[in-house]
Formats: structure tokens, C-alpha cells, sequence
């Protein structure tokens, strides 16, 4: 995987309305306190490998669009509909297609260990898999239709991920959330609980929204916690 601050190939602006909220404003022009002198788009990516990751997910989701739609299509002959069969021909495809990618366990434990968010401890072998739906689920969401395991090993290894969506995220969400966007510096820092809303500055319990602004947060390596920075 690699980094460039050029938008890739797919519309990834316009599908990460979600994660970036209005994608044609520059990252210099968010109203939403702007970042950390120190931020590094490299750090904070890898303390939060999900921000990342979901721009796979969005291109993934873009790619296997139109055979989805297809399948929502009224039934009929005329144009704007799909016959029966052309529909189960498809359902067949798309079946056969997510068998095969899972055809390759090397390659399903690296999406699962390095791609879907979940612990690497969490992988009890590609047998075991089967039993747990919800992780069955997270790993297909990266196979592409259409595409050979070799194409999606090929489509994963050389994603080029839209860095300024990244850094932009953190604007508008991960500041907030109180993401922690460096490492610790050495010294001592407030430890901040998790589930202890006490360093937020705006909390809705109702609704269980919380905002950490200003407060500014890292990752300490040793342990793995998240503290307030000095």
C-alpha cells in the first residue's frame, strides 16, 4: 500500500462524502480548527489503520457497483429491466467469484490480519473461519468482481490512497472523536479512559456524542493507551 496525495483513479471524493464531508473543499480550507502543526499523514494512518483501509472499501464498493445494481433491475425485456435468468446468471457469478477468492488461504489471512481491521490474534486458522459470519463478512468486502485472486492480490498491494481525505478526516471527525493523531512524546501524560467522557467538551449522552475539542491526543507505544498531550 502506498501513499500519494494525488486522487487515485477512482471517484473517491465524490463516494467519501461520508468520510470527508464536502470533498471539493481543500484540507486548508476546513473551518473545523485545521491540524496539528506536527500532524504527519503517515503517523496518523498508522495509529488508525481503519481511515485508510475504508477508501479500499469505498473503491471496492464502487467496482462491484454496477453488477449489484444490475441485480435491482425490475424483470422484464425491455430496456431499463433484466430477465430471471439473466439475474441468476449473475447471482451464479458473483457466487462463484467470492468461492474462488477465499480459494487462496495465504491470501485470506492477510487480508484478515492486515486489511480488515481485526487483531492478527484473532486469526485461529482459515478452517475456523467459517464459524464466525461477522469476519467472513469483513474479508469478503475486499473482493472485486470480476477480478482473478492474482488481480486482487495486484488491486490491494498497489491501492494509492488519497492522503488528503486522510488528514481531512481528522478535521471534521478524528479531532473530535479524540483520535490520537502522533506517538507520546517522553514525558508524562493525563491518560485518558475510553469510556470516561470526562475530558470531552461537548457530550450528548442521549445520543451518545462526545467532543474532545480542543484536547488533542497520542498513542503511547509502550502500552498501546491513548493520552492527552501537554
Amino acid at each position: 500500500m502506498r501513499f500519494n496525495t494525488m486522487i487515485i483513479k477512482f471517484s473517491l471524493v465524490s463516494l467519501a462524502i461520508s468520510l470527508a464531508g464536502c470533498s471539493s473543499m481543500k484540507v486548508e480550507d476546513a473551518d473545523m480548527g485545521g491540524l496539528p502543526p506536527d500532524f504527519d499523514i503517515a503517523t496518523y494512518s498508522e495509529i488508525n489503520p481503519d481511515i485508510a483501509l475504508y477508501q479500499i472499501k469505498l473503491a471496492v464498493v464502487a467496482l462491484n457497483k454496477p453488477t449489484l445494481d444490475s441485480l435491482k433491475l425490475p424483470i422484464g425485456t425491455d430496456p431499463g429491466t433484466v430477465t430471471t435468468e439473466k439475474k441468476d446468471a449473475i447471482r451464479a457469478a458473483i457466487g462463484a467469484d467470492s468461492a474462488n477468492f477465499f480459494t487462496d488461504t495465504s491470501f485470506i489471512k492477510t487480508v484478515f490480519t492486515q486489511y480488515t481491521g481485526l487483531s492478527s490474534t484473532l486469526w485461529d486458522g482459515f478452517d475456523s473461519l467459517a464459524a464466525h459470519a461477522d469476519r467472513v463478512g469483513l474479508v469478503r468486502a475486499f473482493n472485486v468482481y470480476g477480478k482473478s485472486v492474482a488481480q486482487d492480490k495486484q488491486f490491494l498491494s498497489s491501492f494509492v490512497f488519497d492522503s488528503s481525505l486522510i488528514a481531512r478526516q481528522y478535521e471534521i471527525g478524528g479531532f473530535a472523536e479524540g483520535r490520537p493523531y502522533k506517538y507520546c512524546e517522553t514525558g508524562s501524560n493525563v491518560h485518558q479512559n475510553a469510556s470516561d467522557s470526562t475530558q470531552a467538551a461537548v457530550v450528548d449522552s442521549a445520543r451518545g456524542i462526545v467532543d474532545f475539542r480542543p484536547n488533542t491526543y497520542c498513542l503511547k507505544k509502550a502500552d498501546k493507551k491513548v493520552y492527552l498531550n501537554k
